[in-house]
């Protein structure tokens, strides 16, 4: 299903338009896998990056 907003990126961001700019905040919760093995962080550039847990 599409996103009714013309700043929906795609990614794991939050994102919101004001007047002509778009703005993509990094939201780290999006990346969550389930895996207590893991560690998800969000990149507004490249997405969803899963790191093993030290």
């Amino acid at each position: 299903m599409a996103s009714a907003s013309p700043c929906d990126d795609g990614a794991c961001t939050q994102d919101a338009c004001t007047g002509d700019a778009c703005t993509h905040t990094p939201n780290d919760a999006a990346c969550d896998d389930g895996s207590g093995c893991s560690i998800g962080t969000c990149s507004a550039e490249t997405g969803c990056v899963q790191e093993a847990r030290p």
